[in-house]
């Protein structure tokens, strides 16, 4: 049997400047609904810093794999749509990082 290693996704982004922060916030909750109706979700931490105007989303996969298909679905997902449209993707960095200690 294969060991898996929890894996945490890190997501940093930012809004286009003309998404209120109610909208943003909005936005980010649909994103972590979404989440969490994937296969090895565990949970997931939003944070914004308000001096930049910038997001930080911290979620927990139970694998790299089942993280790296949940992303690769969020882009192909109808119901995101409306939300990715509201991202501005320069600002968007992502990474994925497996819990090895």
């Amino acid at each position: 049997m294969a060991l898996t290693h929890t894996c945490f996704e890190i997501v940093h982004f930012a809004f286009l400047p003309d998404v209120t922060l109610p909208r943003q916030t909005e936005a980010v909750n649909a994103l972590g609904i979404w989440a969490a109706t994937q296969p090895g979700f565990l949970s997931r931490q939003s944070y914004h810093d308000p001096r930049q105007s910038r997001w930080t989303d911290v979620v927990e996969w139970s694998s790299l794999d089942q993280a790296v298909a949940a992303m690769e679905r969020s882009q192909r997902e109808p119901a995101l749509a409306s939300v990715m449209e509201l991202i501005d993707p320069s600002t968007l960095h992502a990474g994925h990082f497996e819990k090895r200690i």
